[in-house]
């Protein structure tokens, strides 16, 4: 996966059907080092949030009912999946200990966990993005109602 056009028509189409599984997929840590290095290559730390920005914005059409907030709440995911992915192949290529291998993995998805949690928490509008992981008032990790 790359954040191309592809990403983002791929990110609408499960957004819009509301297929959590589809959509959980595009956040995957189990991805194997080729996968991630395209990911990294798609875009700079520089770019990063303003491409994801502008890619889920101009797909907000097709999901329908995306607003503004919700847009940047995706950013920020995504942003730190970016980020994540940097740190596992930083990870992967630089230590001979595998121990310190999987401390900077699991360091690096437990922040992208913190931004899951952070920016698509339900909300007072449960019609928000949360709603896709399973259909009701669930977060990524399980339901909340």
């Amino acid at each position: 996966m790359e954040f191309n056009t592809r990403f983002f028509h791929e990110f609408a189409d499960a957004y819009s059907k509301e297929d959590g599984p589809r959509l959980a997929r595009t956040l995957s840590p189990d991805l194997p080092t080729e996968k991630l290095k395209k990911i990294c290559d798609s875009q700079n730390a520089h770019d990063i949030k303003s491409v994801l920005k502008r890619g889920l914005q101009g797909n907000a059409a097709l999901v329908g009912g995306m607003d503004h907030q919700e847009v940047l709440g995706w950013v920020e995911v995504y942003a730190a999946y970016w980020h994540a992915a940097r740190s596992i192949l930083t990870a992967r290529h630089s230590s001979s200990d595998n121990q310190v291998g999987i401390l900077w993995q699991a360091t690096a998805f437990s922040q992208l966990l913190v931004h899951i949690l952070r920016n698509l928490q339900p909300n007072a509008n449960p019609e928000h993005s949360h709603r896709v992981w399973c259909g009701h008032r669930c977060t990524p990790l399980g339901p909340i109602c």
